[in-house]
């Protein structure tokens, strides 16, 4: 009884190290000619035509400038414009 026990044990921990190479394979195959799911994501990042890049300036007038130059109400256009873009994924 004691045999049967040990080959059972052989036999599964054979399969479980026959199923992880064959996982490993399959993946490095897979990495190896550019088709794996896990590779790089790549984006783009979104722009509105709308956008004023900010400036590295440290001066009080500067700031308030740009900060009276800001519209609140772009929210709304900015979360519009990314629906749009997300639809068209």
């Amino acid at each position: 009884m004691r045999e049967k026990g040990f080959s059972l044990v052989t036999v599964i921990v054979l399969a479980v190290i026959l199923f992880l190479a064959a996982a490993g394979g399959a993946y490095y195959y897979l990495k190896l000619t550019g088709k794996s799911p896990y590779g790089k994501v790549e984006t783009t990042p979104v722009t509105t035509s709308q956008e004023t890049p900010i400036s590295a300036s440290k001066d009080s007038a500067t700031i308030n400038k740009e900060l009276n130059a800001t519209t609140i109400d772009s929210v709304d256009a900015d979360i519009k414009s990314l629906e749009a873009s997300a639809s068209s994924l």
